[in-house]
């Protein structure tokens, strides 16, 4: 069974989903903007706390421990300098 042509247009106009609040307050309160070098950070997706070691645009070198790790800035939360 055919669709309309209505039903096509709906299915081109459809939006894609905003963030929902929740989703924006949690990135909001990773504080990336305030990442520089020497300042003790957090990778999010593991939870692991390191060090910033050295800052390229977004890329970062993180001491985690023995191993130092390169990074982009949107994987890391803030936590103190």
């Amino acid at each position: 069974m055919e669709k309309s042509k209505t039903e096509i247009k709906k299915q081109e106009t459809v939006e894609p989903k905003k963030p929902t609040k929740k989703q924006q307050e949690k990135v909001e309160t990773y504080q990336q903007e305030l990442i520089e070098v020497g300042c003790q950070v957090q990778l999010i997706q593991t939870n692991r706390i390191g060090i910033v070691e050295e800052m390229k645009g977004k890329q970062l070198s993180v001491i985690f421990g023995q191993a130092r790790i390169k990074v982009s800035l949107d994987k890391l939360r803030f936590l103190k300098k």
